[in-house]
């Protein structure tokens, strides 16, 4: 994954130009479990073979300031959006992803920066899941009525939430902080 940007705004942004983008921005080595916060404002990007769970605040607002000499589906270089992007990362903070726990346990200390809640839960038993809310499945398998679902695997409630038998891990995620 790339995180974090070690130069400042005019140097990122001529590196961007340049097409050396990656020359500028921080490398982080993840390994399997391994959860980062990505606040606001943080520039970052997905390396190839990583399965990541991601978690946004419903606003709409991508910038695209690299893109890694892709293409779009009609063969021309997609858009970027270099001065609302530039504007928009947190420049104080280095724009860099917090790391959040390791092995799948999300540290409780990083849940205090965050603008959702995340509740672990490991049993064999009934989980309510909430209105809206969403379960992330580590391990194991749960049954909802007569159908089972294994890990890994995410679970959207509806408005009205409802119930799942859990045999194993995983995360409810729902909006609002601690």
């Amino acid at each position: 994954m790339m995180g974090g940007i070690n130069s400042d705004r005019h140097c990122f942004l001529e590196f961007i130009r340049l097409g050396r983008a990656e020359e500028v921005l921080d490398r982080i080595e993840l390994e399997t479990g391994d959860i980062y916060h990505i606040p606001p404002g943080t520039v970052h990007s997905l390396g190839p073979g990583l399965e990541i769970l991601e978690i946004q605040s419903n606003c709409n607002v991508t910038y695209r300031l690299y893109d890694w000499g892709r293409t779009g589906t009609d063969g021309n270089p997609r858009k970027l959006h270099l001065e609302m992007g530039i504007e928009a990362i947190e420049w104080n903070s280095g724009g860099k992803p917090v790391p959040a726990g390791k092995h799948g346990v999300i540290d409780k200390r990083a849940l205090d920066i965050c603008s959702y809640s995340i509740q672990y839960h490991k049993s064999q038993s009934e989980v309510d899941l909430p209105g809206g809310g969403l379960f992330f499945l580590v391990s194991g398998s749960l049954r909802i009525r007569e159908i089972e679902i294994h890990s890994p695997a995410c679970l959207i409630a509806d408005m009205n939430g409802g119930v799942f038998r859990l045999d194993g891990s995983g995360y409810i995620m729902e909006p609002g902080g601690k």
